[in-house]
């Protein structure tokens, strides 16, 4: 019964949703035939998504279904030679075919044997017993309507949370039929490993020229976890697990789809910005909507690259160049929309707290475990003395070195990218993902969210991946230059 769920669900994809992202796709005038499909249907369940939305909010959802069908029909036969000749000129990577897959395989083992109906009733484990039964139920409350009710208080409605992902596997259901746990766990956790690896592999080709590079962009943003183990010899009372330094990005992207989705439009947003050669008005909006718009798929990834954009775009404006402030301007004033329909501004908001992380990193029992810390901060904040403040300090230098050692390890290396493009277009993006990292540390270590404070980790993962397609950049262009020294030092990585 599988093998139907999963043929019904491809056949709505590639029938629906990439013709439906092919036509925006077509609009940015890319000129990059093979990927045009990943980055089709990626646009498309973007569209296809945020028109479930607002025709939600209008209350005219029948209207939606019926506009569905018909402008799929309309695009197939309008285009269907383009698509025919797209599709069969795909050039087939036999590197690329192994790689993604064995990343599908890998990640997807964390969410794919859970969440369906059997005699000995529903099995989950690890995060899926809260966070996915959450969705699971939200994912529910969507199909009634929008807004949502909040699944545990009926006749209340859902305020302040991203929520579009939801509403996207809602959508999904709802034309395939395909029962929601099926759908949920062993279809969409997949696809959406499929497109992030597909995407990752894209983008480190296209940075580093190299199907190297392209598989260390991969290995390093898909498979790799980071340095956990080594807390333990630094403080061998604590726990040893990769949350012991509270980011576990591996395991995170696997069972947090709104985060998923999110890597996956933060890389198709890179590639576009990398192969758009002349920007219009037309391509401004459509990479400004695409940006805009993420602040109610994941706020966490779309204030950090909103932010970063602003600050791209005060660089670009040293050079006289201007459009990366027009898409900073637009995708702000589009996410503020967004963010205002999906969010209540009242009910939830980042507080000044720095370095609450590393703090209950060393204090929490299932952490770093290590008091000596916390108690050595307590008596010479109590001294009050400027010796005892500049200690003070040193003790939190310590702690940021602690939580990037573990958590990013070798990746720092990627900042080195940035130096190493003689390529213009390579080496504004070299800089962009360099922000994104910096800005993503900036707000995990300066602030925290007043309702779950935990939760501000997520301002983190953009660090996690942004740097670890730097180093695969920074790896590549070492290979090339010294080839042995170029394999040893990814085989350390």
């Amino acid at each position: 019964m599988f093998f139907l769920y999963l043929l019904t669900f491809l056949f709505f994809i590639f029938v629906v949703i990439y013709p439906l992202g092919r036509y925006f796709l077509s609009h940015l005038r890319i000129g990059t035939p093979s990927y045009n499909v990943i980055l089709s249907i990626v646009l498309g369940l973007l569209v296809f998504t945020l028109e479930g939305f607002i025709f939600g909010l209008l209350k005219i959802w029948n209207i939606f279904f019926v506009l569905v069908i018909v402008q799929s029909l309309v695009l197939l036969i309008r285009h269907k030679k383009e698509i025919k000749k797209e599709i069969f000129t795909i050039k087939f990577d036999s590197v690329a075919i192994f790689c993604v897959f064995l990343s599908v395989f890998v990640n997807s083992l964390i969410t794919f044997p859970f969440g369906q109906v059997s005699e000995m009733g529903v099995r989950f484990a690890g995060a899926h017993t809260i966070d996915n039964n959450w969705h699971l139920a939200l994912i529910n409350s969507i199909q009634r309507g929008i807004p949502p009710e909040i699944p545990i208080y009926s006749g209340e409605f859902l305020k302040s949370y991203h929520y579009l992902v939801d509403l996207q596997i809602a959508l999904l259901q709802i034309f395939t039929k395909i029962p929601t746990g099926t759908l949920f766990y062993q279809i969409m956790g997949p696809f959406y490993i499929f497109l992030y690896s597909a995407l990752a592999y894209m983008l480190g080709k296209r940075l580093t020229g190299k199907t190297f590079g392209a598989v260390l962009s991969l290995a390093l943003t898909a498979l790799s976890s980071n340095w956990y183990h080594i807390a333990n010899y630094i403080y061998p009372s604590s726990r040893s697990w990769p949350s012991v330094a509270w980011v576990d990005y591996f395991s995170s992207k696997s069972v947090n789809y709104p985060l998923l989705f999110s890597m996956i439009i933060m890389f198709s947003i890179t590639y576009l910005l990398l192969v758009i050669k002349q920007y219009d008005g037309k391509k401004i909006l459509i990479l400004s909507v695409i940006v805009g718009s993420l602040i109610s798929f994941k706020s966490h990834t779309a204030i950090v690259l909103i932010i970063s954009l602003g600050i791209l775009a005060s660089f670009e404006l040293l050079q006289r160049k201007f459009n990366f402030l027009k898409i900073f301007l637009v995708s702000g004033l589009i996410g503020f929309i967004f963010l205002l329909n999906t969010f209540s501004l009242k009910s939830q908001r980042l507080i000044f707290h720095p370095f609450w992380f590393i703090e209950t990193m060393y204090k929490a029992p299932d952490r770093l475990n290590f008091d000596v810390w916390e108690l050595k901060r307590q008596y010479l904040i109590s001294l009050g003395t400027l010796k005892s403040n500049l200690a003070v300090i040193k003790l939190y230098l310590e702690g940021v070195g602690i939580f990037l050692l573990v958590n990013l390890g070798i990746l720092l290396v990627g900042f080195l990218a940035v130096f190493m493009s003689k390529d213009k277009v390579k080496k504004t993006i070299m800089l962009f993902l360099s922000i994104i990292s910096i800005v993503s540390f900036l707000l995990t270590m300066l602030f925290i969210y007043s309702g779950k404070a935990i939760e501000t980790i997520q301002f983190f993962y953009p660090a996690v991946v942004s740097l670890s397609l730097l180093t695969s950049f920074f790896l590549s262009r070492l290979y090339r230059q010294d080839k042995f020294w170029g394999v040893v030092f990814s085989l350390i990585i």
